[in-house]
């Protein structure tokens, strides 16, 4: 019975070393389908012009309302967090110092390994900008069913000998 328990624990052992060493590599396999595959998991072009659109529309009102601008690049880009830089002066002389940002991270803020993944979305104007982050969401469910199956398999593996 004792001898049972032991395999047990040992077998959940190799599960969670399993789960979280194969988890810890999510980056290395999404540059690896992005770059062989062309899998991505980024803003469509209709987005991205509807977010320029957007930009434009609000420089003419000057950005008064952030929570408004918030609630509305929310509603528009979905899938990853955002960052908008306004780069006005209070002299409006042209030397492109940031004055303001609205941020907004949709549940979490974006990681170093998702860096490459940035979008910049410049207004025609280019006195704003918009630079989205990725938020892996769909790779990250599928990446966690992938990762739960493969440790199961070592596990039970591991048992069986």
């Amino acid at each position: 019975m004792n001898k049972k328990i032991t395999r047990l624990y040992l077998s959940l052992l190799v599960f969670l070393l399993s789960f979280f060493a194969i988890y810890s590599q999510r980056f290395v396999v999404y540059d690896y389908l992005n770059t062989h595959y062309e899998y991505s998991d980024t803003l469509s072009k209709e987005k991205i012009k509807e977010a320029k659109a957007y930009l434009d529309e609000q420089e003419q009102v000057d950005f008064m309302n952030h929570t408004q601008i918030r609630k509305d690049l929310n509603q528009l880009l979905k899938k990853g967090s955002y960052q908008v830089i306004l780069y006005k002066t209070k002299s409006n002389k042209p030397d492109d110092k940031v004055i303001d940002s609205i941020l907004s991270f949709c549940g979490r803020t974006p990681l170093k390994n998702a860096q490459k993944y940035n979008i910049f979305i410049k207004s025609s104007s280019k006195m704003s900008c918009i630079e989205w982050y990725p938020s892996f969401t769909n790779y990250y469910h599928s990446y966690r069913i992938f990762n739960c199956i493969l440790s199961l398999i070592i596990t039970i593996l591991f048992y069986l000998l």
